[in-house]
């Protein structure tokens, strides 16, 4: 299985083909689409409409920095957050073994982890310094002609939990 999760690069492919006029206006897509396909879709239980959920948020000041964005699906609370989310299982960080065994079964959804700190706020114009989490997410970084084909950065084990480096 190849999971391919890449909003910086979408967002500066718009900007390059001249689909969105600014980075600021394709982050604004790329966001669109993450709040909408968060809540949208699941694993097809019964019990549960959907693998992921939106967090609700309770900082009134984070409510009012959220980007602006245009009107929601009504699966999308008011107070959304757009720094946190949460799923059963999320491709980012966790494949469940029974989904890479057999493809015809949805996992036991009673055995699922709840991840409840996926963010979200990595998708930004904002430029982060160079260790910190979100480090050339949306503004690149330069890699040198012998490095094509090296990672400059080490894997980090999925922890679920708050983020702790960031």
């Amino acid at each position: 299985m190849i999971s391919v999760n890449s909003p910086g690069h979408w967002a500066n492919s718009l900007v390059k083909r001249g689909l969105s006029g600014s980075l600021t206006e394709a982050i604004d897509r790329v966001m669109e689409t993450a709040v909408r396909s968060i809540g949208n879709g699941g694993i097809g239980h019964d019990a549960m409409p959907s693998c992921s959920w939106h967090n609700r948020e309770d900082d009134p000041r984070a409510l009012e920095r959220r980007r602006k964005l245009p009107k929601l699906p009504r699966y999308v609370p008011d107070d959304y957050s757009q720094r946190l989310y949460g799923a059963l299982y999320h491709t980012d960080v966790l494949v469940p073994t029974e989904v890479t065994l057999d493809g015809t079964i949805d996992p036991d959804v009673s055995a699922c982890e709840h991840w409840r700190h996926l963010i979200l706020d990595y998708i930004s114009e904002a430029e982060c310094a160079r260790g910190h989490v979100n480090y050339a997410l949306f503004h690149g970084h330069p890699i040198p002609e012998e490095a094509m084909f090296h990672n400059p950065w080490p894997p980090r084990r999925a922890v679920n939990a708050p983020l702790a480096d960031y």
